[in-house]
């Protein structure tokens, strides 16, 4: 299923870029992925139609700590290099 979901993954990802450029790119790549692994990586048997806070709030911290690093790197840098934004 990686593999099929890979190549699926590559192809929209080349055709994306040939005719919208990079957001043609990601938008291959987010489509890629999501097709192939969102509705068959769980089979039928093992689903379980409840929902578990910890298990989402377990799968999320490495999402949420990504944003939150990305959303402070800016601010991060001014104060860490606060004479290189003056221009002198």
């Amino acid at each position: 299923m990686l593999f099929a979901a890979s190549i699926l993954t590559i192809a929209l990802a080349y055709l994306g870029g040939r005719h919208f450029g990079l957001p043609g790119i990601v938008l291959g790549m987010i489509i890629g992925t999501w097709s192939c692994l969102s509705g068959h990586a769980v089979s039928a048997e093992g689903y379980h139609a409840c929902f578990s806070f910890k298990f989402f709030a377990t799968e999320m911290v490495p999402y949420i700590g990504s944003l939150v690093i990305l959303a402070t790197i800016p601010w991060l840098a001014r104060l860490s290099f606060p004479y290189s934004w003056d221009g002198g």
